[in-house]
This record gives C-alpha cells, structure tokens and sequence, in this order.
C-alpha cells in the first residue's frame, strides 16, 4: 500500500504506511523510509533518520540497504567500515556491491582473502 501511494505522489500517506510496516520489523520499509529522508519526499531531509532506517534495514538482511551504508560510510571516508557492508550486501546477492568490491580491487584496496570468502556465495563475484 506505502508503494501504491508513493507512486502517486500522497508522500503522506506512503510514509505512514511504511512506518506502520517498519514497525512490524518491515525490512523493505524501513529502506523506503531511508529513501524518503534522503529525498525529502514526505518528510525533511534528515540524514540520521535515513542511516537509523537504513540500519534497521540492514539488521534484517535488506542488501540494498547494506550497501547504501556502504555508501554513506565511503562518503565521509570510512573506507573500512564501507567495504565491510558492501562485502556483506555482496554476500546477500547485491550485484552493485559486487561491481563496487571488483573497483576497489582493482585500484589496489586491500581486501582480504578472507572477505573474498565471505563474498564468494554470491555468482557474479567469479566473473
């Protein structure tokens, strides 16, 4: 229903849905919650209310989410900690954090044999 009314522009209504959704340990809602902080779309900007969603999303196993941690992490130069999650959202089969991993990779970050193994179950790692 939150996506039904996200569509259509009623940010109000999405936003409440999706925080009745989050509250039943919604993973997916608490994403669309952290997109609508990040945009503004519904509510204001907040960009600690968008990593408090993204990390409720992230516990419960939201690969998009992991890797959009990874990306605020990388932003503001945690390097480390942005390639834990991406190493993590790439374990959950999020082929973005994969193509990020194979960057880094390339560009001399030191990833370890052991993060390649924590990666491996994900296919489109090996190519």
């Amino acid at each position: 229903m939150g996506d039904e009314h996200y569509t259509k522009g009623d940010f109000d209504c999405a936003f409440q849905y999706y925080t009745k959704a989050a509250g039943l340990n919604g993973a997916q809602a608490h994403c669309e919650l952290s997109h609508m902080y990040f945009e503004g779309k519904g509510v204001e900007k907040n960009g600690k209310l968008e990593n408090y969603h993204l990390e409720e999303a992230a516990i419960r196993g939201h690969p998009e989410a992991r890797y959009n941690l990874g990306f605020n992490e990388g932003k503001i130069g945690n390097i480390e900690r942005a390639v834990k999650h991406y190493i993590i959202a790439a374990s959950h089969g999020d082929n973005d954090a994969v193509t990020v991993l194979k960057k880094g990779y390339r560009v001399g970050l030191d990833l370890t044999l052991m993060h390649f193994k924590l990666s491996s179950s994900c296919s489109e790692w090996r190519t």
